[in-house]
């Protein structure tokens, strides 16, 4: 199957923090695999339409060492590099300790399919011409609840 739109997670799947650990310390702290860059322009090239969906707990929280904006921003910049149409992110968390505008189950973040849907109607893609990459279980279910398929980063870019 050919699909029209791809939809990449991105922390984990594009890139990891540059720091070492598991999440960004700053909006900034990130760098590309490599690979994926190359991959989606030659994907981009063929007619493919990319968009990122990521999520941005880190936001969420008194202690946070960035802004929504500043993560947008970023992400936005990250996008643009692998030619993707664009970036969309959700920072919700249900976590108690989250500050209280960011403490709700947000219908757009993951494994909610709200990005992923919102995505589709942007591009005006079907859900069958969809795949979804990521490699958490949250963009799996996300995929799976917005009726698109799904394939885990390691095999996509292997």
């Amino acid at each position: 199957m050919t699909y029209k739109l791809l939809l990449f997670d991105v922390d984990g799947t594009l890139g990891k923090p540059k720091s070492g650990g598991d999440f960004r310390e700053t909006a900034d702290d990130w760098e590309f695999f490599p690979g994926p860059v190359e991959a989606c322009l030659k994907l981009v090239s063929e007619g493919v339409r990319i968009i990122t969906v990521s999520n941005q707990g880190g936001v969420c929280f008194p202690w946070s060492r960035f802004s929504e904006e500043e993560i947008a921003a970023v992400l936005a910049e990250t996008a643009k590099s692998i030619g993707a149409m664009a970036s969309l992110v959700a920072c919700s968390s249900t976590n108690p300790k989250a500050m209280d505008k960011y403490r709700f189950d947000d219908p757009r973040r993951k494994p909610n399919p709200g990005m992923l849907l919102e995505a589709m109607q942007l591009a005006d893609v079907s859900a069958e011409e969809t795949l979804m990459i990521g490699d958490r279980p949250e963009d799996e279910a996300a995929a799976l609840a917005a009726g698109v398929a799904f394939q885990w980063a390691k095999d996509f870019f292997n």
